[in-house]
């Protein structure tokens, strides 16, 4: 407020000093550029709502990168939990299928969280199939950040997980 209050009194002194005509316009240059440069420092404006700022698809842009290495896999954003859930409906080749999901995450600088299931058929010894979860793992981003997704050995792409359950039929 004082500096607000500073500048229009700087402002009058210099209409009045350079002189004003009857009209109300400056005769002077100098007074028009002051009054200007015046008018210029309002307060920037505010920052926009949530609600005002547009949704970023990423359900839409992983799935689309993912599904080039890893085609049965669905990609769900859960934005209550910040998660990128995606999962992988699939056995063979897990821990390679790992890595473009890892780097579609990465190179889309998504600061969430991944979680990334695997499902598949397990037998039983009789010989009975059942859907069952074979993997799950979870990576927090500053983790994402610092894995190389096409530098990382396939041996270390789950123990590098924040949290993992790897099912035994999966371990080597």
């Amino acid at each position: 407020m004082i500096a607000i209050g500073s500048l229009m009194a700087v402002g009058i002194v210099v209409a009045v000093s350079t002189g004003v005509d009857e009209g109300g316009s400056a005769s002077s240059p100098a007074a028009s550029t002051t009054a200007r440069a015046a008018s210029s420092t309002t307060e920037p404006p505010p920052e926009p709502s949530p609600e005002q700022v547009p949704e970023r698809n990423i359900e839409g842009e992983l799935t689309e990168v993912i599904r080039e290495d890893v085609p049965t896999a669905t990609v769900v954003y859960t934005k209550d939990d910040n998660t990128v859930h995606v999962i992988v409906v699939t056995m063979g080749g897990i821990r390679a299928q790992t890595k473009p999901i890892l780097k579609a995450v990465k190179d889309a600088n998504i600061d969430a969280m991944l979680r990334i299931d695997a499902l598949a058929d397990l037998k039983d010894r009789y010989g009975n199939s059942s859907p069952d979860t074979v993997l799950r793992v979870m990576y927090k981003p500053e983790t994402v950040a610092r894995i190389d997704p096409d530098g990382i050995d396939l041996r270390h792409i789950w123990a590098v997980a924040d949290e993992s359950y790897v099912h035994p039929a999966l371990e080597w």
